[in-house]
């Protein structure tokens, strides 16, 4: 193509792109010898930072480039009992420290298992079986709140964990279910719930001992997903059932709930957690199927995220951020129904990677 114009401001479009109808064809290596661009027979085994070169073999100009860790959901243990009728809520603690308590097998259980990032092992047992129960905090200081035994006696207690045993803390003022949480067992809230028409559309804040009714929020619904490690000066909650599946948000700042934007997808009974600014949903379920869908929420938007690998239901989830959450259990389309399954969710290893580069 003849040698290469060192003036290539002329040949620069207003997207910032080369003209490439005046780069056509191949650069011979001729052009490149002599200048700071190394030429090579082939690729560096492990190139520096932001080098480039010519690889004269393949007649490419390459570059090593930074690439951000991808956020990306990825297998875990399986919980040692499969349950559903978690709802996102059951759950407290971190992706190598949490638990999960109570639940569907299907009935209503006192089953309690904790996760240190690769098993589950049966620890001491809720003092009675529930399921739809809320949960929030860590591992040695978490928190159980409402729930359902079978066939529907609803609860407004309020259990507390340390690691290893259970003890009673204050009754929620509200019977009822399927409560989205945030928080920790010391200042903790919860908004929604089942009956939606007692307590769909009421809220309580938690003291560590003691529950004091708060502003209402705009949507009556069951069912909410919340982002579980917010604290109670700054939560969130969004999705739930009133009856249908919402895509509302909703973000509470210590002292009055703010409409949010929507998801784009409509759904109840997901893994929620993260906080207000940086929120995870996945998963849940439409009017007619279990979704394996994932939305992220930066605090002013929700956009699409990394989906996970079975479309499932009222699973339990983690109590923490974005980066390090984790959804387990839940309920499957296809038999069996129950499921045992654990995926986390990370950001993979940054790293640098070789890139042709080209005019586009």
């Amino acid at each position: 193509m003849g040698a290469i114009k060192r003036a290539f401001y002329n040949n620069i479009l207003g997207s910032g792109k080369f003209d490439a109808t005046d780069l056509t064809g191949t650069i011979p290596s001729a052009n490149i010898t002599g200048s700071p661009v190394q030429a090579l027979s082939s690729d560096p085994p492990s190139p520096t930072n932001g080098q480039i070169w010519y690889n004269t073999s393949d007649n490419a100009l390459r570059a090593s480039v930074f690439l951000a860790g991808a956020l990306a959901w990825s297998s875990g243990g399986n919980l040692g009992t499969a349950r559903n009728q978690m709802s996102g809520g059951s759950g407290f603690g971190i992706q190598t420290a949490g638990a999960l308590a109570g639940g569907g097998v299907p009935t209503s259980t006192a089953n309690v298992e904790e996760y240190n990032g690769s098993a589950w092992s049966e620890v001491n047992n809720l003092p009675e079986g529930l399921q739809w129960g809320g949960g929030m905090g860590t591992l040695t200081a978490g928190i159980h709140v409402g729930g359902t035994i079978s066939p529907g006696a609803n609860r407004n207690t309020t259990r507390h964990y340390d690691g290893t045993n259970w003890t009673s803390g204050g009754n929620l003022a509200a019977t009822g279910r399927v409560r989205g949480c945030f928080g920790t067992q010391t200042a903790g809230i919860t908004a929604g719930g089942s009956p939606r028409d007692s307590i769909g559309q009421t809220a309580e804040e938690y003291d560590g001992s003691s529950w004091t009714a708060i502003a209402a929020p705009a949507f009556k619904a069951e069912g909410k997903g919340a982002g579980s490690a917010s604290p109670v000066s700054a939560g969130i909650i969004f999705g739930g059932s009133p009856p249908g599946p919402q895509q509302q948000t909703e973000t509470w700042n210590g002292s009055a709930w703010s409409t949010g934007p929507n998801m784009s997808q409509v759904r109840r009974y997901m893994g929620g957690f993260g906080t207000a600014t940086a929120s995870i949903a996945a998963g849940g379920s439409t009017s007619s199927s279990q979704l394996n869908a994932t939305e992220q929420y930066n605090g002013t938007a929700w956009s699409t995220a990394a989906s996970y690998s079975t479309a499932r239901g009222q699973t339990g989830g983690s109590n923490t951020a974005t980066t390090a959450g984790y959804i387990a259990g839940g309920e499957t389309p296809v038999s069996p129904s129950l499921s045992a399954a654990t995926e986390e969710y990370t950001v993979a290893t940054p790293g640098f990677t070789t890139k042709t580069v080209t005019t586009s």
